[in-house]
């Protein structure tokens, strides 16, 4: 009697290195991941201080370190990056904080040779959109999330053209590029969507069809 295998089980894809947000400030951290998130970034930790962000280092794939200067309790933003770079050292590190401008901090990350990509200023607001490209370089974004948050700023844009237009004519025309853009936008969305479909259940239809051919010869069944 011949024995039943067990189907190999399908490959999964690797972790994405995530982005740990290192900030004492509990609204500074939750106001940032909230804009991280939108845009697409789908790994994001939180820190708020030189311990918590050590072990969530030693814990997970992170990539990317977020850091404020000034923490409250034990070592501060260079010297948490020292130690994290000593056992991670192809993690990058993107300064925001209150004195990311002073030179004695620069001096600091010059001397250990730190992978600052940037350094920002608080409050971050009038610079998100520099933060975001710099992250975009440096972290992955999540595919799906990442259209998802394209496919609402084209939403917004023909929103705000909407609201300011006033009912004057050309509305139409000027909305037909946003349109067409939105259209080709949830286009690929159902694309990627199908594609993460067959790649999650074929391996699992294709090892049920191989264990019923199995049992039917085990039992004799032709058909």
């Amino acid at each position: 009697m011949s024995e039943i295998t067990h189907p190999t089980p399908s490959a999964t894809t690797p972790p994405r290195p995530g982005i740990l947000l290192i900030d004492d400030e509990t609204s500074a951290r939750q106001e940032l991941r909230r804009a991280l998130t939108k845009k697409g970034f789908s790994s994001v930790q939180e820190a708020r201080d030189s311990a918590e962000a050590l072990q969530h280092v030693a814990e997970g794939e992170i990539g990317v370190v977020v850091l404020d200067l000034l923490l409250d309790d034990g070592p501060d933003g260079i010297e948490t990056a020292r130690q994290i770079q000593k056992t991670h050292p192809e993690t990058s590190f993107i300064v925001v904080s209150a004195v990311a401008n002073e030179s004695d901090y620069h001096e600091r990350a010059a001397e250990i040779q730190l992978r600052v990509v940037d350094w920002i200023e608080k409050p971050i607001q009038p610079a998100l959109s520099r933060f975001i490209e710099i992250l975009k370089k440096v972290a992955p974004q999540e595919p799906a999330m990442a259209l998802a948050a394209s496919i609402d700023v084209v939403y917004d844009k023909m929103r705000a053209l909407v609201e300011s237009h006033g009912g004057k004519p050309g509305l139409r025309e000027r909305l037909r590029p946003l349109h067409n853009e939105l259209r080709a936008l949830q286009e690929e969305e159902a694309r990627l969507i199908g594609e993460r479909y067959d790649a999650h259940f074929q391996p699992a239809y294709e090892s049920a069809q191989e264990a019923i051919a199995q049992a039917r010869q085990l039992l004799g069944i032709k058909r």
